[in-house]
Parts: C-alpha cells; structure tokens; sequence
C-alpha cells in the first residue's frame, strides 16, 4: 500500500499543543526520538508516534489530536504491527507497541476513550536517524525485528529477562522502559508475584530507591550471589541497569 506524510508534530512539552514544524519536517535521532520532543528518550519503547489517517477519519478527530509525531496516509495500524521495519525518509524506525487509548481522548472529543483501540496509533523507536518531510513515502521494510508483547506482564517479562546478572532495575525505570506510566505501579508487585512462579528472575527488581521489595523470596541472598552487595539503603546505583540499546538491538 502506497502511504505517505500527511502532518508532523512534535510535543514540547507536557500539556502543551503539538506544534507543527514551520519547514514541515523533524529530525529523528537514534535511539532516542524527534529532536526537540517532550517524548524522546533512549529507554523508553515510546519514541515516536505514528498515527493513520483513516482512523483518525474514523475518530472524527484532526490531525495532531492523538499526539503523534507522524500522520501517514491510507495505511492504518493493522499494516505495521510490532517488530516492522519502517523507513520514512531517511529514517528507519522499528514499531514497538499499540498506543493505548486513555483519559486524554475525552478532551478532544472521544467520549468513550475504550472505543480507539486499535485506533490510537502505533509506538516506535528510532534505529537510523533521518530527516523526516511532509510527502516523504513510507516503506515497510523486508527485515523484521523481534515482536514486543502487548500485554503488559508479557512485556515486563521479556525487559526483566534482559536485565544481566550484577544488575537491578528500579520499579519506576522498568515502568518506563515497558512505556507505561507510573500509574502502573501498584499493579507490579501482583504482576512479580505471577512472573516468580514462571522462573523470571524478579530478583533483578527493587524499588525505586533501590530498596528490597516484599514480594520475592530470598531477594537479598540471590542478588549476593550475583555480586551485587546491599547496604542499609539498598542497592547502590553503580549497580543499576540502564536499559539502553534495549530496543535498538536486534
């Protein structure tokens, strides 16, 4: 299916309007997103939004009001599910996730937010840096990367399994590199209760102040034994996971 740029938009920070580039085009960066978007980060699975025009018909929305950076025309989100290779200009980007509908559509007119599933559009990271225009065609590209679950225990499984021996990743640092809100917080310590049963090294997660968690057996003794000493405040930093490169490698 021929599709191409409609609209860009980059977000300048929250709460604020999109704002549509004068010279109608952006810079991707790799490995973190559009330059100068509120949304660009080099661990978060979130780094570009791209958005389809026939949905946005469907929605009875205008372009912008899904916050996304990118509008393509006639495609829709069935075209490009995860793990698709995107080249937009000179950029390639690799579909991570679905946008999940919230809140926010009800302030531009989405009365039931639940009724854009499917719709909201889809969520990218940046593997080649590129300058992206208004017209520039968009190719799915032959080389696939690997699928991102959808479901959200699937995913933190998957993250929590790429955290190497020695390391810890703290609960607000694993909700961002999953790309979900802090919201989702409380709903971890349930979700690391079911992972433990599944052999999923959960260990490998604290708090956000690099504390214990109540919630796995024997975390003290498995974390020494992977070399990551604990003192009375908890782990300490030298010993945290970033996440970066995550979502860049194949």
């Amino acid at each position: 299916m021929e599709s191409a740029v409609r609209n860009l938009f980059v977000k300048t920070g929250k709460g604020r309007p999109m704002l549509a580039p004068a010279d109608e085009r952006v810079l991707l960066i790799p490995s973190f997103g559009v330059r100068g978007d509120a949304n660009a980060s080099e661990t978060s699975p979130r780094q570009v939004l791209i958005a389809f025009e026939p949905s946005i018909a469907e929605l009875g929305v205008q372009p912008g009001d899904l916050k996304e950076n990118i509008l393509l025309t006639k495609a829709s989100e069935r075209d490009f599910p995860s793990g698709t290779g995107l080249r937009i200009g000179t950029a390639v980007i690799r579909i991570t996730i679905p946008c999940e509908p919230c809140g926010y559509l009800k302030t531009v007119g989405i009365e039931r937010p639940a009724s854009a599933c499917g719709r909201r559009g889809m969520l990218g990271v940046v593997i080649e840096g590129g300058t992206v225009c208004i017209g520039d065609r968009a190719e799915r590209l032959q080389s696939a990367y690997p699928v991102l679950p959808e479901r959200l225990t699937d995913r933190l499984a998957w993250i929590i399994v790429q955290i190497p021996k020695g390391k810890v990743v703290g609960y607000s640092a694993l909700a961002h590199l999953a790309g979900v809100s802090r919201a989702y917080l409380r709903a971890f310590p349930g979700i690391l209760r079911r992972l433990e049963a599944q052999n999923v090294p959960i260990h490998r997660v604290v708090d956000s102040k690099g504390r214990l968690i109540g919630c796995v057996h024997n975390q003290k003794e498995k974390l020494e034994r992977e070399g990551v000493p604990l003192n009375q405040d908890g782990v300490d930093d030298l010993y945290t996971w970033s996440g970066i490169g995550l979502y860049s490698a194949r």
